[in-house]
């Protein structure tokens, strides 16, 4: 079993990603979509344009409350489960090129917009699936063997949530998911 490690890059990532939401946010408001796209959110026709950093900045920006708080808490979950074993700079790597890549998920969606960090962190969940895949049971994590099952139960609560909501991308999940496989 590893040494155990705190997980400081998913957390400093996480207040990050907090710290961004409070931005656009104050006093808990809800900004209109037209400053999300302003700030940065993944635009497909904007991109076309010459926007590239719009390839990363989604990742850094949240539609709402719950949307931030379901993200940090697979973010902080997954920083534990993966973090020491990856390295910190692997980590970001593999969460910032998740966001990226699983953006071609966005070429089988309807959605044109698109907020959020779950393409990479979906990426991490990908890798974390494989390591469990192929590295002895108790080398990837301290968690018990259960963990696996709650994955697969939080996979399986999110394609439901995601059936009955239009405003999520499916495809985005599913490609971040297979880019952190691969």
């Amino acid at each position: 079993m590893p040494k155990y490690v705190v997980p400081w890059t998913g957390i400093l990532l996480s207040l990050f990603l907090t710290a961004c939401f409070i931005g656009l946010h104050p006093f808990g408001s809800v900004n209109p979509a037209f400053d999300i796209i302003g700030v940065g959110a993944w635009v497909d026709v904007l991109i076309a344009q010459g926007e590239w950093y719009r390839l990363f900045s989604h990742a850094l920006l949240h539609g709402f409350t719950l949307h931030l708080l379901v993200n940090l808490a697979l973010l902080v979950w997954l920083g534990l489960a993966t973090e020491s074993n990856l390295g910190r700079l692997r980590f970001l790597v593999i969460f910032f090129l998740g966001a990226v890549v699983s953006t071609v998920g966005m070429l089988f969606s309807e959605h044109h917009i698109l907020v959020g960090a779950s393409g990479g962190l979906y990426a991490l969940l990908g890798v974390y699936v494989y390591l469990r895949w192929t590295r002895p049971i108790g080398y990837v994590e301290y968690f018990p063997n259960s963990a696996v099952k709650l994955v697969l139960g939080l996979l399986a609560v999110e394609i439901v949530f995601t059936a009955q909501s239009k405003n999520i991308a499916v495809a985005v999940h599913t490609a971040g998911f297979f880019s952190g496989l691969t």
